[in-house]
């Protein structure tokens, strides 16, 4: 666990427990990439390393179609109906 202490002002002073890895950076470049994903078969990158990001990517969900077949049982296609 990691422990930032912030001094105020004596005797006034702020300690934060953190559970979860944290980097501090400072002057980092603000993402101004997409934000909203729609994924593919070929994959994406967002260059978002070392950049501070005002909100979550959102990946929106492939397209899932299940249709009945012929032998009884059910097709999927994935990515779409063909």
């Amino acid at each position: 666990m990691r422990e930032i202490r912030i001094t105020l002002g004596a005797p006034m002073s702020v300690t934060v427990r953190l559970g979860v890895p944290v980097a501090l950076v400072a002057d980092a470049a603000t993402y101004d990439g997409p934000y909203d994903v729609t994924p593919d078969f070929a994959g994406t990158t967002l260059y978002t390393a070392g950049q501070l990001m005002s909100r979550n990517v959102e990946v929106e969900p492939i397209t899932v179609s299940r249709t009945d077949n012929l032998s009884g049982g059910k097709t999927i296609y994935i990515g779409g109906a063909i």
